[in-house]
């Protein structure tokens, strides 16, 4: 090669470079401005996220207090009937038994609990960038609610299924086991929501 291409071949080079150097420049902070506003907008999600999920735990939290003295004043109502009725009472069909019909039964009331604020961070994938504690923190309370959802709908299966030959007995001993049942899932679940909102 003579010393002109050896000079022409350098000037193309360089001449190439400062071409290219604003392009590679532009594609760089294109993409970092474009990785800058997406963590900016997952940021805007997260947050909008976690309002919604305390918002849901508050709800659940006000549900579950709001039942869970009268599920335990029906633990002690139905366990207080069993040690005063004789035993007789206890042994016939409770629909034959007047009496048996407890004044102190007024429905199951549980809560209808609200998980759509956790639903959403799972599905939208914002969970993978949150505290991990608090991630685990909001799992558990997704896997008390799924217990707690199967349980009273066990309870309200078992009573949809009682007969006119159910005993006072069989009766008494339900209302027992089902109150004192979602009492301790709902006082869990009440701690679990307080824990969850102090780390929120």
């Amino acid at each position: 090669m003579t010393v002109t291409n050896k000079s022409s071949m350098s000037n193309f080079a360089s001449s190439f470079f400062l071409q290219m150097l604003p392009v590679m420049l532009g594609v760089f902070l294109g993409l970092w401005a474009n990785n800058w506003n997406e963590g900016r907008q997952l940021k805007k999600l997260e947050t909008k996220v976690l309002q919604k999920i305390k918002q849901d735990i508050e709800s659940n939290r006000a549900q579950l207090r709001n039942v869970i003295e009268y599920h335990q004043s029906l633990a002690d109502s139905a366990q207080s009937a069993f040690a005063t009725y004789d035993e007789k009472l206890l042994f016939k069909s409770r629909y034959e038994v007047e009496r048996s019909k407890p004044n102190f039964w007024r429905g199951t009331r549980t809560g209808n609990l609200r998980d759509a604020g956790y639903q959403t961070a799972i599905v939208s994938g914002v969970l993978a960038d949150m505290d991990f504690g608090l991630v685990s923190l909001l799992s558990e309370i997704d896997k008390a609610h799924s217990s707690y959802s199967l349980m009273t709908n066990n309870y309200l299966q078992t009573i949809i299924n009682q007969t006119s030959d159910t005993k006072v007995i069989d009766y008494l001993v339900f209302l027992i086991s089902f109150s004192t049942d979602v009492s301790i899932t709902e006082k869990n679940l009440i701690e679990l929501y307080d824990l969850a909102l102090s780390k929120m």
